[in-house]
């Protein structure tokens, strides 16, 4: 397994906290300068996930994440969750159903 992308997948999952905090809007600076749109539909499950992260829970935050992929969030916010969500199945050792 490619440690670095281990390694990007988890400050990926790093991040979630910070993009949530933000407004309802959910404008948030994620890596490399760029700003992420939280769809608001989905802005509450994102929310939720991001505090599951903060408190370890993994199982709980994919969970969270899983539903917000079901609500077929805007494409750019539909990305963010599959990385956050790749990131924490990181950070439970589950690399593999990361990529799924």
């Amino acid at each position: 397994m490619n440690m670095n992308l281990l390694a990007r997948l988890i400050g990926l999952a790093s991040l979630l906290p910070a993009v949530i905090s933000a407004t309802a809007s959910g404008a948030a600076p994620p890596p490399h300068g760029q700003r992420i749109a939280i769809d608001p539909k989905v802005a509450s499950l994102v929310k939720q996930a991001a505090s599951a992260l903060k408190v370890e829970q993994y199982d709980l935050a994919i969970r969270y994440l899983t539903a917000v992929l079901a609500m077929k969030p805007e494409q750019n916010t539909a990305s963010a969750i599959y990385a956050w969500r790749a990131g924490a199945y990181g950070r439970k050792g589950e690399l593999k159903q990361g990529y799924g």
